[in-house]
């Protein structure tokens, strides 16, 4: 069922062959790209799936749909302020559709309208995600920097953070965390220019921003992701060099001790260190 892609009357014979309708009314030429035509077709082609567990009309649904789902779905992440790509919030979709074979569906009126509601649900329920995520790191870089003088447990921590490190997953963490910090409007500007590498004059079309704004909240966003990465790796060093300095200090009381009840000292006199273990204050915790 291999046509061209621009070819409509080949379109509307495939539609019309895969139904089993010769005589099904269609708008001539069929132009994929309004949104009207496909709407019309495609909820014809998945009532025709699921009713008749019909491959071919699912090849074609995707076929005549992807122009408008891909658009929909990049419209999405740019309204969301997310960091997700279109592609997978489409074939996430069109998965979904294809496992559901369940018989007597009410058949799909407005299939564009349809794929829009299931993406931006898909879409939120990955941040819903992402944030539980984020508490969790929140909660692990808390009882990562807290007090802890017991070696074992620094030298555990200061080496996985070393892995971390060399895989790039915490400068990825850092970049993904301070992105969602910044403003919505700057987020949205950031994906459309950097990911999608929209022109200005788009950018303000499609977010509804006056042209002469685009550039200033592009470079004050850039600006501020800059400083907040910076500020978080920096505070990640001094908080690796408050964690390493506690170990090392532990590690000398615990010879002085050792040394001074040593057999040869007559009376094994205690210890005369002051028995603070060598902590300070907690270092302050950096979400990754």
């Amino acid at each position: 069922m291999k046509g061209p892609a621009d070819d409509t009357d080949y379109l509307v014979r495939n539609i019309r062959r895969v139904c089993g309708r010769p005589d099904m009314a269609l708008p001539v030429p069929f132009d994929p790209r309004d949104d009207r035509h496909v709407d019309l077709a495609a909820c014809d082609l998945l009532h025709h799936f699921r009713e008749q567990d019909s491959a071919d009309a699912f090849t074609v649904l995707v076929q005549i749909s992807q122009v408008r789902t891909h658009a929909i779905a990049r419209r999405l992440t740019r309204q969301l302020g997310l960091a997700l790509d279109p592609d997978d919030l489409v074939a996430a979709f069109f998965a979904r559709l294809f496992v559901d074979l369940r018989k007597d569906q009410p058949k799909v009126l407005r299939f564009l309208g349809f794929a829009h509601t299931s993406m931006r649900n898909d879409a939120l329920n990955q941040l819903r995600q992402y944030r539980r995520a984020q508490a969790r790191h929140a909660i692990w870089g808390e009882r990562f920097l807290g007090d802890s003088a017991d070696p074992a447990t620094l030298i555990a921590e200061r080496e996985e953070s070393e892995l971390l490190e060399r895989s790039g997953t915490t400068f990825l963490i850092v970049v993904n965390q301070c992105f969602h910090e910044l403003a919505e409007r700057e987020r949205r500007v950031l994906l459309a220019r950097e990911v999608d590498k929209l022109s200005y004059d788009a950018i303000a079309e499609d977010l509804r921003l006056p042209r002469n704004q685009v550039g200033m909240i592009l470079k004050r966003a850039r600006g501020r992701l800059a400083e907040r990465i910076d500020a978080t790796f920096e505070r990640l060093r001094e908080a690796r060099a408050r964690a390493q300095a506690r170990g090392e200090r532990a590690s000398v009381e615990r010879g002085d001790i050792v040394r001074e009840a040593a057999p040869g000292d007559g009376d094994g006199a205690e210890a005369d260190g002051d028995g603070d273990g060598g902590c300070d204050e907690g270092g302050e915790a950096v979400g990754a």
